[in-house]
């Protein structure tokens, strides 16, 4: 039976001290790269909720308005809110709809009509009359 031999050179071998330091160093970095993993998939997750809000905040801006019963040409209130309407329609790009009651007792459903629908970022109420009616919202 032929006896292995020994190598004879020191090319092919490590210190056992060494190769213990490299075997630590080898664990730390896997350690390491497990917790920058972990942070990117945080850092991932705060990305998708920033993109969500900044697709949200893109959307445009919409107001609804209801005129008083004396509808739009009244030269009065409800005039003088359409052209701000309008303006920050041509300005801002504000998107805006409107609805012209005939009447109070329509005031409230259009009031509700507009919250409800969850569309709208502020609605504007140019009568009085209305006032009476925005607990219905």
């Amino acid at each position: 039976m032929v006896k292995p031999v020994p190598p004879t050179s020191t090319i092919d071998t490590v210190a056992r001290s060494v190769y213990d330091g490299v075997v630590a160093d080898l664990a730390a970095t896997e350690a390491e790269v497990a917790g920058l993993e972990s942070e990117i998939e945080d850092l991932e997750a705060e990305l998708a909720a920033a993109q969500a809000e900044i697709t949200e905040l893109s959307q445009p801006f919409k107001v609804g308005m209801i005129t008083g019963t004396g509808g739009l040409g009244d030269k009065s209130f409800n005039d003088i809110a359409f052209s701000g309407v309008t303006r920050a329609f041509t300005e801002l790009g504000v998107e805006y709809d409107y609805v012209e009651p005939t009447s109070i007792a329509e005031y409230e459903g259009y009031q509700r009509d507009f919250a409800k629908s969850g569309e709208y970022g502020l609605i504007v109420c140019t009568y009085l009359h209305q006032l009476l009616h925005r607990d219905s919202c």
